[in-house]
């Protein structure tokens, strides 16, 4: 499993909250492919920068890091912690958005 102090070390608050900076104005332009009144998925959310800035009537983050999701992950985005790999946990046909940025 994924080793949690390589998150914590990875990136400063400061840059943190300049990445969210950075993708406010990118979920803004890709807001016009996600239903509002949907449910979007966030695969590999890690740090939540999409999930957390995009509008949907239901938000999931999908990732492998327990830990960044409790800590970086809105109040109302539904936490799954495990591998994009394996969606079992999702129910089939209950997604409208699918989204994956940066997952290896």
């Amino acid at each position: 499993m994924i080793e949690p102090q390589i998150y914590r070390r990875r990136f400063s608050d400061r840059e943190l909250h300049r990445q969210c900076a950075f993708w406010r104005p990118i979920c803004n332009y890709l807001q016009r492919y996600v239903q509002p009144d949907g449910v979007t998925l966030d695969i590999g959310a890690g740090f939540c920068h999409f999930i957390n800035n995009i509008r949907s009537r239901e938000k999931i983050a999908l990732d492998v890091n327990a830990e960044n999701l409790r800590r970086y992950a809105d109040k109302e985005v539904r936490i799954v912690v495990a591998s994009g790999a394996d969606l079992s946990m999702i129910l089939s046909g209950s997604v409208d958005t699918v989204f994956a940025s940066n997952v290896y």
